[in-house]
């Protein structure tokens, strides 16, 4: 019997795959992972904000990802894989690698601000679920405006910010989204079909 997230560790018996899942899960890595590439400005040009990707087991992501602050606090963390490599202090000064949306998802749950090396050049990132589940541009759309919702909450009240940031009030916040994003897109059809 062989895993079947990673389909590279074997198994005797299913009573042995059982007993091995608590050590083997925090080592397992998915074959495939559907992720999300989100291109910084100079990126965009050619492939838009986001771009659907199969992230195979051997991407660096899986090594060199960062887990992003406030999707772990709501139970559903992202892995962020930068693919400029370089420190902060040693990259380019080239305006056309600022990501908002990048810097936006690496904001810390007690002060909003994101790291010095998510701040500026940051360049195009790669993002994953970290439990292997596909990530759909709709999906990180979504997750990329609650961080926009709490910076504007960060900037009246940093003790509200915090108290938002909990897995009942992203799932709420993610709910509302989309039924807002339901009925603009109702409201553009029917301007468009009068």
């Amino acid at each position: 019997m062989r895993c079947s997230r990673c389909k590279s560790t074997s198994y005797c018996s299913s009573k042995c795959q059982t007993d091995d899942w608590t050590d083997h899960k925090r080592n397992c890595i998915p074959a495939h992972v559907e992720g999300i590439i989100i291109n910084c400005e100079r990126d965009r040009r050619h492939g838009g904000i986001f771009q659907p990707v199969d992230i195979p087991a051997t991407h660096e992501i899986h090594r060199l990802g960062e887990i992003a602050p406030v999707s772990k606090a709501v139970g559903l963390p992202l892995v962020v894989y930068r693919h400029i490599r370089e420190p902060w202090m040693a990259r380019p000064d080239d305006a056309s690698l600022d990501n908002q949306i990048a810097t936006f998802l690496m904001i810390k749950t007690h002060d909003g601000f994101a790291a010095p090396e998510y701040q500026k050049q940051v360049g195009t990132i790669t993002v994953m679920r970290k439990d292997g589940k596909p990530l759909t541009p709709e999906a990180i759309e979504t997750i990329w405006m609650y961080h926009d919702y709490l910076l504007d909450v960060f900037g009246d009240d940093p003790a509200l910010a915090r108290a938002a940031i909990t897995r009942d009030r992203f799932k709420r916040y993610c709910e509302q989204y989309k039924e807002e994003s339901a009925s603009a897109k109702l409201y553009n059809l029917s301007r468009l079909s009068g």
